[in-house]
């Protein structure tokens, strides 16, 4: 097929709505699609993450460790 039959093609392609043109003459065929739609980038969620677990206070533990110094001994 002559290479201006092609382009002829193609600026019928762009000036029309249509995405796929497919034209047989003969033995010869041309196929000419135009995928001008982009998807969208898909987006990412992600779940947050656990708050963290609250420490120990660290104030009781020295206190039981007083009162089991001061405790008195029997005789």
């Amino acid at each position: 097929m002559d290479i201006r039959k092609v382009k002829k093609l193609i600026e019928l392609l762009e000036e029309s709505g249509i995405d796929e043109l497919e034209i047989h003459e003969g033995e010869e065929s041309v196929r000419i699609s135009r995928h001008s739609k982009q998807l969208a980038p898909q987006q990412q969620y992600f779940a947050p993450q656990p708050m963290p677990a609250a420490p120990a206070p660290a104030a009781a533990a020295p206190a039981a460790a007083a009162a089991a110094v001061e405790a008195p001994e029997a005789p």
